[in-house]
């Protein structure tokens, strides 16, 4: 004879009820068999303090958040996405998921707006972006692109001399493109 307990309210007060006797008693017991069985794959019970509290499976490793943690990168959200769990657990989730694609994009979105700086800056003093980067890297100076664009805004003296010193450097920045030339229809006004 096989003994189980029928529900968790049973295993507190140590009542055990044998399979066979209530059809509703054998699906219980099923479902602790389950339970045996999802501990052994490596799923874990979370620890149980009381009849009250709530037993629920989770994998091995993960972590919930709790309400407050959720509640608080909730804030400012739009509707009952800042103050209804349910809905608020979906958003805070999408959300974490959007800030970590959008650092990488970031990054990307940054050293394209340093390389339209640059070539900026460098088109003023008559030599393309591509040009003035191989001038550089032939006189072995290793600034980035960053403390480049810098440069080009802030600095523009100090440009000034770096795009002569890559002229320099690159027989292909010999030629002067002047920011003045008009081009097409623009020759004729």
């Amino acid at each position: 004879m096989q003994v189980l307990f029928c529900c968790h309210h049973c295993r507190w007060h140590n009542e055990v009820v044998t399979v066979g006797m209530h059809p509703w008693l054998e699906w219980t017991g099923a479902r602790h068999k389950d339970i045996q069985q999802d501990q052994e794959e490596g799923w874990k019970l979370k620890s149980i303090k009381g009849p009250k509290s709530r037993r629920t499976l989770q994998k091995k490793g993960s972590k919930k958040m709790n309400k407050d943690k959720i509640f608080k990168l909730a804030k400012g959200f739009r509707g009952r996405a800042k103050n209804c769990i349910r809905v608020a657990r979906e958003r805070v989730e999408k959300a974490l998921q959007y800030s970590y694609r959008d650092r990488r994009n970031k990054k990307r979105d940054m050293r394209g707006l340093w390389i339209q700086r640059i070539n900026a800056g460098t088109r003023l003093h008559g030599v393309n972006y591509g040009n003035f980067m191989h001038g550089l890297m032939k006189e072995n100076i290793q600034l980035n692109r960053k403390v480049l664009s810098e440069l080009s805004m802030h600095e523009p003296y100090s440009f000034k001399a770096l795009v002569d010193v890559s002229r320099s450097a690159f027989p292909g920045n010999k030629k002067v493109i002047t920011p003045t030339e008009k081009k097409g229809l623009s020759m004729l006004v």
